[in-house]
């Protein structure tokens, strides 16, 4: 071989080695890009994510007032008010929030294209667009057009992100006790509290419940802890609060009695007395719930204890000790609720926390 042959193929060598790193640098260019968009896409889904979560779990606290009158400006507020930039009703002028950006800019939740009232199914899942004083959650939904970083190069066109968040609100599934009143129901559903023996009474408007036997033709009766004697002092020491830590759970079995209606009956019109509960100033406490279907056994015998249902937030206004059977005069209190308190009792229309699902 000669000189100029070896030098030419030395030269060709080089030429094709140059060649296959140029190829390798520009695939190795193309995997980091590629890898930086889908990093960027996974940041903007994290962005969206926590956008669309703090809008649901905002705007379910309007549920209360939904499920009273179906009006949504709590709703729509509470579901904007994380927006960086937002201008909501009742606002003059565009406020600066802050909470929740996407891609460095607000993430422009809009109630009335990205927020939709649902109610939880119990065998999973939900209904979208039930009737207002059933619904008990919020669905948000928000698409994102992400530009391309590198993509604009070959003329990639931007990429939709879709986040999606679903929260609700249940009434507590656990609280401490005020009063030994039971209230009897079929159910717990939402502002129809179903109380006045055992038919709809709705929210907000007063009925009279009355305590005779046997129980099950009654509305309400007094309880007491299971595995209690159920005595008249038990009673009293509820009414007046001398039974500190009585905390019930639904699920939980308690003992259901009007044989000691007439003293207790007498305590708590003494303490109606002392919190001077009349039509204009209710003395407010929060009462179990148990379903009137669980107070008969399979032979239609009833029986003497049930299962905790929910709970109910009721104002007391009248006490009639005097009459035969005794009766109180309530008012079923909307809207209430609780911070802190575990969600995953009846839906009574007492609010617990709110959560993700």
């Amino acid at each position: 071989m000669s000189l100029d042959s070896s030098i030419l193929k030395g030269r060709n060598e080089r030429g094709a080695v140059i060649a296959l790193v140029a190829m390798a640098l520009i695939v190795v260019v193309i995997l980091i890009a590629f890898v930086i968009e889908y990093g960027y896409l996974i940041i903007v889904k994290h962005e969206g994510q926590a956008a669309v979560d703090a809008a649901a779990l905002s705007a379910v606290a309007g549920i209360p007032a939904y499920n009273l009158n179906g009006n949504t400006i709590n709703s729509q507020i509470l579901a904007e008010r994380f927006n960086q930039t937002w201008s909501g009703p009742g606002q003059t002028s565009a406020v600066t929030v802050d909470e929740n950006t996407v891609m460095h800019s607000s993430a422009a939740i809009t109630f009335n294209t990205d927020v939709e009232f649902i109610k939880r199914q119990s065998s999973g899942g939900y209904t979208q667009n039930p009737p207002y004083t059933e619904a008990d959650g919020v669905k948000v939904v928000r698409t994102y057009q992400v530009p391309p970083l590198f993509g604009k190069v070959l003329g990639a066109l931007s990429t939709d992100v879709t986040v999606e968040a679903h929260a609700f609100v249940n009434g507590p599934r656990c609280f401490p006790v005020e009063s030994p009143i039971v209230l009897l129901s079929p159910s717990c559903g939402n502002t129809n509290l179903s109380v006045s023996n055992c038919t709809t009474a709705r929210c907000n408007m007063d009925f009279d419940v009355s305590f005779s036997n046997p129980i099950p033709d009654d509305n309400a009766a007094f309880w007491a802890p299971a595995g209690s004697s159920g005595s008249a002092q038990e009673c009293s020491d509820l009414v007046s609060g001398a039974a500190l830590n009585i905390y019930l759970c639904v699920g939980d079995q308690i003992k259901l009695s009007n044989s000691v209606a007439s003293s207790c009956m007498h305590e708590m019109k003494q303490e109606c007395l002392k919190n001077r509960c009349q039509e204009d100033i209710q003395w407010k406490v929060t009462v179990p719930v148990v379903s009137c279907a669980n107070l008969r056994d399979a032979s239609g015998d009833y029986v003497a204890s049930a299962a905790v249902t929910g709970f109910a937030r009721v104002g007391i206004t009248r006490v009639d000790d005097q009459s035969s059977p005794t009766s109180l005069r309530l008012t079923t209190t909307c809207g209430d609720s609780v911070a802190g308190a575990p969600s995953g009792g009846g839906f009574c229309g007492f609010y617990a926390s709110p959560f993700l699902e």
